[in-house]
Formats: structure tokens, C-alpha cells, sequence
């Protein structure tokens, strides 16, 4: 019974290797935590989508916010590698928000959160 869990551990860790998730773990921390370990203007305009190959990829929640946090991005890198480890996050991608709706997140006007 050992192996036939150890086996479906290892498929599940291939198959979420092979959909980019580095470190399920971090991403999930990093998802429920994004307000608490990162400043403004990451905490209110930005949201962690997937890790991959040590690049964390960050959605912006408006079009608008994508120029300012690609400014940021360096310093971002630096405070995560504080909290994660030098190795860990080693470039921060800032991407533009997803269509209106398609991924479920979409906000109204004045809704604050994801």
C-alpha cells in the first residue's frame, strides 16, 4: 500500500511539475498570505498566479497597475528571498489582468480582494 501511495505522490508532483507549479507549498503560502508578506502596492494591486523555474508569476489586477509594478519587481525578488530563501524566487514576472470573467476573478467597481 506504501508504493501505491508513494506512486500516485509521484504522479501528482510530476503533473503539477509539468503545469509549471515549482513548489506547491510556497505557491499556496504566497496565494494565502499576499496582503501580509508583500507592501504597497503589491498587497492592493497585484495577486500571485503560478511559479515557474523560480520565476513567480503576478497578475495585475488592472491594466493601469502592470507599469507600476514591473518598476518594483526587483525589490519584490529581494523581500521574498528574505522570507523564502535566496533560491527560491529568483525573478517576479508582473503580467496583465485576465479578460473580465474569464478565470472567474472579476471584480466590480469598488469590489476590493480577488
Amino acid at each position: 500500500m506504501t508504493g501505491e501511495l508513494r506512486s500516485l505522490t509521484d504522479l501528482l508532483s510530476s503533473t503539477l511539475a509539468g503545469l509549471g507549479v515549482d513548489d506547491l507549498p510556497m505557491l499556496l503560502t504566497l496565494i494565502d498570505e499576499w496582503p501580509d508578506l508583500v507592501a504597497a502596492p503589491w498587497a492592493e494591486h497585484s495577486r500571485p498566479v503560478i511559479m515557474r523555474q523560480g520565476t513567480l508569476i503576478v497578475e495585475a489586477l488592472s491594466a493601469s497597475a502592470v507599469r507600476l509594478l514591473r518598476y518594483g519587481e526587483q525589490d519584490l525578488v529581494r523581500v521574498l528571498q528574505a522570507r523564502f530563501g535566496a533560491r527560491s524566487i529568483t525573478a517576479v514576472e508582473v503580467v496583465a489582468p485576465s479578460r473580465p470573467g474569464a478565470s472567474g476573478n472579476h471584480k466590480t467597481p469598488g469590489q476590493r480582494g480577488f
